[in-house]
């Protein structure tokens, strides 16, 4: 490449890696401001809460005092004795004259200069304000009656169990909020009356709802909710603690959104039960995101709510400015690392391209300066070693090559020459191993039709069927041994010589006795540690399903284990299962007597002995097992159809719930229909 063309490949790098820093930086910068922003955001909601918190703690500690107070009067003045005695004995001057300096002297003590009685016996409301002077008595203003529903509250008082109740009263006109102090006047259990007074408490509530901090809202409410104190006359409920909840704009839940007054009620209850001191949470009030705070009045029974809005303690003009100083500082910083950069990292970067360049152009006299003594000194360093080892290794480079390549075809040769002797070992085994299941020339002239399907997972398998003459019997089996492909090959080449020592030389005929026989030898032959303590070996065995049958019998003899025999007769399937051992198994016992079951046949009755492979593979939309009620189901569709038809069928069924899946196992199944004797006409048979 001509020197111009390097320059300009250079420039070309140190361009992209100055974007490539831009853009990281840009990238910085973005998430900066993103973590400024919500870093700021965390602060304004930390410091609205602590605004929000400080201000309802601050009036309620104030209203709790002065309401206290007044209490505690109200309550000296229903405790009074003189008041009581007088409360006993209406009509009698000197108790009424004693009452009346008791009265007199409380009265000065109440903030709001006046007191009422209301006496039991004869229902006289007795009330005493600042009007009239001090000498003036206390007038009846009323006669309270059972029969006015205006006055239910007094006798409601009377008659409950709370020692004293507060009323709120909101005047309109006045624009006054009073709170009546009603205490029961008790002598045991005598209640003689209410006595209390009237405290106009809207100077606090003016002071509560007539913030001075930007973005503050206070509103008082009653416990169901309803406005008792707001900045917006006409949102306030008159005298909900006695009629009701209020409605629409007058109760808290008008301005809220439904979704919300549930969480509100839920800290509502928790501060009137003690659960909570102060409740902080944010709200939607009038469709706009505030922090809210929330404290309980248990004197009033109300609760103190005040709500600041966000943007007033970090809104977008601080957020902004901020954000602008960040930014320059951000700039200055990216231009200075980009001459940072360029000078110390991308000039040096530049050279070692140019130098690899030459390299791969077969230029192996590059060198590089090695005067840095930091992370690039040590890269140039590398480099020019690495250029030196290069030109050293490309002189000899063809001729290594071919000498590895002599080898590798040397190796392949040799890979393919056992490659191909373990495959015909494999098919010859295959052969070998075919040759053992009954041939045409074997069956030929036995009374029994039949079908097998046998399928090894690979090329040679684990499973075989055996049919041959016993003396004057047949014998019909399937093997299941330990493993697949050639392990399990194996084994059945010794099952098989066990099966025809028991049946040839041993002069076994029946099922159980030939099991009981192939049992013992396969397991000294197989696992011949099993009686000793070495157990590290593999533990190998079978199992085995065989049938015994005399030509025109109306009975087969069936012994197994682990397999089951099945019967198809008029559709309806019935199965014999095999006893719960193996055979040749370390665990096996060698004198385990093996179960013998006499099975009815009749014309038309087909037989089935299957392993275990057919009824384990994996298939269907979730990989389940074939299982043994599908098989079950399919024999008894196909048990009214020729063993050939049969034999279709399973294989059909059994690629269709397979599908694209391995074959999991060697499938083995045999069936066989043997012919009972014919009756003559003597109704015997013959």
């Amino acid at each position: 490449m001509p020197s111009g063309q390097g320059r300009i490949a250079g420039l070309g790098i140190r361009g992209r890696s100055l974007a490539v820093v831009a853009l990281v930086s840009l990238l910085i910068g973005a998430v900066s401001l993103g973590s400024l922003y919500v870093v700021g955001g965390n602060i304004a909601e930390k410091l609205g809460y602590s605004v929000a918190e400080r201000y309802v703690l601050g009036h309620k500690a104030r209203v709790e005092g002065f309401m206290q107070r007044e209490l505690t009067l109200a309550r000296r003045l229903a405790d009074s004795p003189p008041v009581q005695r007088w409360a006993r004995a209406e009509e009698d001057p000197a108790a009424r004259a004693a009452a009346l300096d008791e009265l007199a002297s409380l009265r000065d003590l109440f903030s709001g200069d006046s007191y009422f009685v209301v006496l039991a016996d004869s229902g006289h409301y007795y009330f005493k304000g600042p009007e009239g002077g001090d000498e003036a008595p206390p007038r009846i203003t009323q006669t309270l009656s059972r029969s006015d529903p205006k006055d239910s509250w007094f006798f409601d008082a009377l008659e409950g169990e709370a020692p004293y109740h507060l009323n709120v009263d909101f005047n309109r006109e006045l624009r006054e909020t009073k709170v009546w102090f009603n205490v029961i006047m008790r002598d045991g259990d005598a209640r003689l009356g209410v006595a209390g007074t009237g405290v106009d408490i809207s100077h606090f509530v003016r002071q509560f709802v007539q913030t001075e901090e930007p973005g503050l809202q206070a509103i008082l409410l009653n416990r169901k909710g309803a406005i008792q104190g707001h900045e917006n006359v006409d949102n306030i409920a008159l005298n909900a603690q006695v009629t009701g909840t209020g409605a629409g704009r007058t109760a808290l839940w008008g301005h809220i959104p439904d979704g919300q007054r549930p969480a509100v009620r839920r800290h509502m209850e928790r501060l009137r039960t003690g659960e909570q001191r102060l409740a902080t949470f944010p709200l939607t009030l009038d469709g706009r995101p505030r922090l809210a705070a929330l404290a309980y009045l248990p004197e009033l029974d109300w609760f103190t709510l005040a709500s600041l809005d966000p943007q007033a303690v970090l809104g977008w003009p601080e957020f902004l400015a901020v954000a602008g100083v960040l930014v320059v500082a951000l700039l200055l910083a990216l231009a200075l690392l980009g001459l940072l950069f360029n000078r110390f990292l991308l000039q040096p970067v530049a050279g070692l391209a140019r130098a690899a360049e030459g390299v791969a152009r077969g230029e192996y006299d590059t060198q590089l300066p090695e005067d840095r003594r930091d992370e690039l000194g040590t890269l140039a360093h590398t480099f020019n070693n690495m250029a030196r080892t290069v030109q050293e290794y490309t002189g000899s480079l063809e001729e290594r090559v071919r000498e590895r390549t002599a080898d590798l075809q040397e190796a392949n040769t040799a890979l393919g020459r056992t490659n191909r002797m373990l495959l015909e070992s494999i098919s010859s085994a295959r052969r070998i191993q075919e040759a053992l299941l009954p041939g045409p020339g074997s069956l030929e002239g036995l009374p029994l039709e039949h079908f097998a399907l046998w399928l090894p997972r690979d090329r040679v398998g684990g499973d075989l069927y055996v049919i041959r003459q016993a003396g004057d019997g047949l014998l019909v089996g399937v093997m299941d041994c330990t493993g697949h492909g050639v392990p399990g090959a194996v084994t059945v080449m010794a099952a098989h010589s066990a099966f025809n020592h028991a049946v040839d030389r041993g002069g076994l005929r029946s099922p159980g006795p030939i099991l009981a026989s192939l049992n013992r030898e396969l397991r000294d032959m197989l696992n011949p540690e099993s009686d000793g303590a070495d157990t590290r070996g593999s533990d190998n065995g079978l199992e085995m399903a065989l049938c015994r049958w005399e030509p025109g019998a109306d009975t087969l003899r069936f012994a197994a284990t682990r397999l089951s025999l099945y019967r198809a007769r008029a559709g309806e399937i019935e199965e014999w299962a095999g006893d719960r051992t193996g055979l040749g198994y370390r665990a096996a016992d060698p004198g385990h007597r093996f179960t013998e079951h006499d099975v009815a046949v009749e014309a038309g009755d087909t037989f089935y002995l299957a392993t275990d492979g057919f009824l384990d593979q994996g298939g269907g939309p979730k990989g389940l097992p074939f299982g043994r009620q599908r098989l079950r189901t399919l024999l008894a569709e196909q048990a009214e159809t020729s063993l050939a038809d049969q034999r279709a069928a399973l294989v059909e069924a059994l690629a269709e719930w397979q599908g694209e899946r391995e074959q999991r196992d060697d499938v083995t199944v045999l069936g066989f229909r043997p012919s009972p004797r014919a009756t003559g006409p003597d109704g015997r048979r013959g």
